[in-house]
């Protein structure tokens, strides 16, 4: 899959385009295929600069809120399902 990932802190170019795992849900998880997602250009930028007494855990995807439809759920998952909108 595809992801903007910070994987060393510095100026907003250490945020790359790159080819990822894609990732499997674990127990109570879900596995969202991602058709918007919001990105906040000062929490991203700082999160890519070192956020100053919170560092972040790198390597990090940056974005919040999004938004698709579920792809693959994990075990003990029962109240949505494959194809559902969130």
């Amino acid at each position: 899959m595809k992801a903007m990932v910070v994987r060393a802190y510095g100026a907003p170019d250490v945020i790359r385009h790159e080819d990822v795992e894609t990732p499997r849900p674990g127990r109570g998880e879900v596995l969202l295929e991602v058709h918007a997602v919001t990105v906040n250009r000062t929490r991203d930028t700082m999160i890519a600069n070192g956020i100053p007494n919170k560092p972040e855990t790198l390597p990090v995807v940056p974005g919040m809120d999004p938004a698709g439809r579920i792809a693959e759920v994990g075990a003990g998952v029962a109240t949505i399902a494959v194809g559902d909108r969130v």
